[in-house]
């Protein structure tokens, strides 16, 4: 079975920063209704726990930023990157709503005109 016969949700491929405490430390290179793919760099010392706060300043491209719960799904070396895959933790409607228009402006321009930047932090369970 192909990838994309065992995927819930089409994927878009995005080349947007990933933020880590403020710093650049890797990138997204896709993103569907479900969730989103990111990479960082094997020499960062940040090893994310099950769950992570992801904020999408998309506010310039589609009005308004986006605020997400994600669940690590898996992890895997790519060459000097350490790649994640996160599932978005219970979206409602309306996140639901901006991810789309988010993709949608993604197809609609060219990669290095894409000047989104994500944000990561992890979610403290007490």
């Amino acid at each position: 079975m192909a990838d994309s016969e065992k995927r819930k949700f089409i994927r878009e491929e995005v080349f947007n920063k990933v933020l880590i405490n403020g710093e650049a430390f890797g990138y997204i290179s896709d993103i569907s209704l479900g969730g989103i793919k990111i990479s960082v760099m094997k020499f960062e010392p940040t090893q994310f726990n099950d769950k992570i706060k992801i904020k999408i300043l998309s506010r310039q491209a589609i009005g308004e930023n986006i605020e997400l719960a994600c669940v690590v799904r898996w992890k895997r070396e790519e060459g000097m990157f350490l790649g994640y895959g996160l599932e978005f933790d219970g979206p409602e409607n309306n996140q639901m709503k901006l991810i789309n228009k988010y993709i949608d402006y993604i197809k609609s321009v060219e990669a290095e005109e894409n000047e989104i930047v994500v944000e990561l932090t992890e979610i403290n369970e007490t």
